[in-house]
């Protein structure tokens, strides 16, 4: 579900706001919330899955050979974050008939940061090994600068959605949690 909607609300905002880059490229925001949702159901290994993926195909691909690779360190943080919450999931409680939601704000911190890099990360590979640089005409010298301002500029995005999981969506799923508004099911109990 997260893969669809983040797939609309990226068709949806570029026909609203129409962009220079090849549709495919929208991909990056389903494969976040992809990602998000695995870390919400606490199916880490796939998110890691997901992530090596991801991390193979781009390291393995020759022009990377070029490319400053310090720049994708809150991709790298993001990749450890994975690990992480393994161990940090494990002592968080499960309560089958309760939708007790304490552990949330640590729940949806870590769905954000790391669906948000895996958007990020999602989309260098599709601009490296899939050759999105060349649909753009982005000549291969230029690639180097690219990488150092996104290192500075990608970073700010994972922290606002970090902010805004837990400012917004920790009340939100509480009210519709108790309201019953939507049935979450044995999906609340994740967030116990």
């Amino acid at each position: 579900m997260g893969f669809s909607a983040g797939f609309i609300g990226y068709f949806l905002g570029w026909l609203i706001r129409p962009r220079p880059e090849p549709m495919f490229f929208g991909l990056g925001e389903p494969v976040g919330a992809f990602c998000a949702g695995l870390i919400a159901q606490r199916k880490w290994p796939h998110a890691l899955l997901l992530y090596g993926m991801m991390f193979l195909g781009f390291f393995s691909y020759p022009l990377t050979s070029i490319l400053p690779l310090w720049t994708l360190w809150d991709i790298y943080i993001a990749f450890f974050c994975i690990f992480l919450f393994a161990i940090i999931s494990k002592t968080m409680t499960m309560k089958p008939t309760t939708t007790s939601t304490k552990n949330l704000p640590v729940l949806l911190g870590f769905a954000a940061f790391i669906g948000t890099e895996a958007d990020i990360l999602a989309r260098i590979f599709m601009f490296i090994p899939l050759n999105g640089y060349q649909w753009w005409g982005v000549p291969t010298y230029i690639l180097p600068e690219v990488f150092v301002l996104g290192a500075f500029q990608t970073p700010f995005e994972a922290i606002i959605s970090i902010v805004a999981a837990i400012v917004i969506g920790v009340p939100l799923i509480k009210v519709l949690t108790k309201s019953r508004i939507l049935n979450f099911g044995s999906s609340a109990d994740k967030f116990s």
